[in-house]
Parts: structure tokens; C-alpha cells; sequence
């Protein structure tokens, strides 16, 4: 609608609902549903000699994504929410996330996701930091349920140290992402260190990135990563600096 005014209704058993008030002109309608995915539609046409306009918007059913959390006691008793966000999905803005909480059986419901591609992650939280533990990438049909099991691979503990002149802020994380795709790994920097458990056999690229104030810049390092089977465990070391 004009200008930045919004206007917000319910909609009934039939999906339908009433707003009034509205200037002529173009106006978008964003749909929240249950669980808290958005998706934005339009624009559409306010004429100025209707009285009454009806805007008619599709809103697919979607699908229930069950995610489950194998075996949590292994992973950082500091797991408590799953993010669901939205990668490729038509009508959803990139990005866009639902969060659900984890029950004690280690599983998270999302109902009504829309179809395409999107990012389940079990997300720790310290403080107001906060950093995703395991996440994959799922392509959710138009309809019906969706397991998205989320587990440790293997046995293998990848240590490492972040080396830094400067202090690293708290919300600073170290990624491990399998070259072959799968579920994906991190951990919260602390202290210059950082430790991931449970890493399977495979070739990983391990990165972290964040703001140093003092430089005001982002600074990134990446390190090359092989584990092989059976490894207890493995140090790498990362140095981060501004990209060129």
C-alpha cells in the first residue's frame, strides 16, 4: 500500500479475511502461516471507484517436515531450537525461517512448508549468540511428511585453533562442510579454540569468517581437511585475514 502502512487481519476457516482502509494504488500481501513461514504475493491493483475489492491469493498446503536429532546426548547439550530456512522456494523470500523448539526426544515439527529447497539446522544458544550444530539441505514436496534426520557421521574429534593478534568476537564460529555434501558441522570459538565431535571419514572444507571491529573488516579462513577412517582425532589451524 502507499507509503510504508500495513494492515493485518486473520483469516477465517474459509482463508478469507477482511481489511479496510486502503488508499488506491498497488499493495503486496504477505501470508504468515502456521509456524511462521512467509511468503509475499502480488502486487495488486487498488482502484479508486471500487468500493470493495476482492484479492484472491494461492497459498499451497505445503508439507510437515518432522527434523530429528539422532542420539542428541552426543551432540552440545546447548542444542535447544531447529531453524528451517528457506533456500529456493517460489513466493519465499531467500532466507525467510521458521523455528521450532526441540522436545526431549530430540525432534522439531514445521507443518504447512511450502515446496522447494530449504535448510534444516539444530542451532545451540549462548547468551545472544548463537551457532548452528548440524545442518543439511532438503527439498520439501508440495504435500505429505518429511524426515529430516540430522546425526553425528563418526568417531573422529576435529580440534583447532584460530589464530588472531586481536580478540575474537563471541558470536564467531567454525564451519566443517563435507565436500560431498551431507550434513554439515560447527562449533563456537572459544578462547582461540574450537572442537567438533562425532566427524566422519571424508574431505571437509573447514572456514570461519566474522567482523573485527578494530579493523573494520570481515576477516575468512579456510583449511583443507581429510579425515580418514578410524582417526580419533585431527588439528587444523585457521588464519583468518580480509579477502582480497
Amino acid at each position: 500500500a502507499e507509503g510504508d502502512a500495513t494492515w493485518s487481519a486473520r483469516t477465517d476457516a474459509a482463508g478469507a479475511a477482511i481489511l479496510e482502509g486502503f488508499a488506491p494504488g498497488p499493495l503486496f500481501v504477505q501470508v504468515t502461516r502456521e509456524g511462521g513461514i512467509t511468503s509475499m504475493h502480488g502486487p495488486f491493483e487498488v482502484s479508486k471507484s471500487a468500493r470493495r475489492s476482492v484479492i484472491s491469493v494461492e497459498v499451497l498446503t505445503g508439507a510437515t517436515v518432522d527434523v530429528v536429532l539422532r542420539d542428541p546426548a552426543r551432540v552440545s547439550l546447548g542444542a535447544t531450537v531447529v531453524w528451517l530456512t528457506a533456500q529456493e522456494v517460489e513466493g519465499v523470500q531467500y532466507g525467510e525461517r521458521a523455528v521450532a523448539n526441540l522436545d526431549a526426544e530430540g525432534r522439531a515439527q514445521f507443518p504447512g512448508v511450502p515446496p522447494g529447497a530449504w535448510e534444516a539446522a539444530v542451532v545451540a544458544r549462548e547468551g545472544e549468540d548463537e551457532c548452528p550444530l548440524l545442518w543439511r539441505r532438503i527439498d520439501v514436496p508440495a504435500s505429505g511428511v518429511v524426515e529430516c534426520e540430522l546425526a553425528l557421521a563418526g568417531a573422529t574429534t576435529v580440534r583447532g585453533v584460530v589464530q588472531s593478534s586481536r580478540p575474537i568476537p563471541t558470536s564467531a564460529v567454525v564451519s566443517l562442510l563435507p565436500r560431498g555434501g551431507g550434513v554439515s558441522r560447527a562449533a563456537f570459538v572459544r578462547e582461540g579454540r574450537f572442537e567438533i565431535a562425532g566427524v566422519g571419514p571424508g574431505a571437509y572444507l573447514v572456514s570461519t569468517n566474522y567482523w573485527d571491529e578494530l579493523a573494520g573488516k570481515t576477516l575468512f579462513g579456510f583449511a583443507e581437511l581429510e579425515v580418514a577412517p578410524n582417526e580419533a582425532a585431527r588439528e587444523v589451524t585457521l588464519n583468518p585475514a580480509p579477502s582480497r
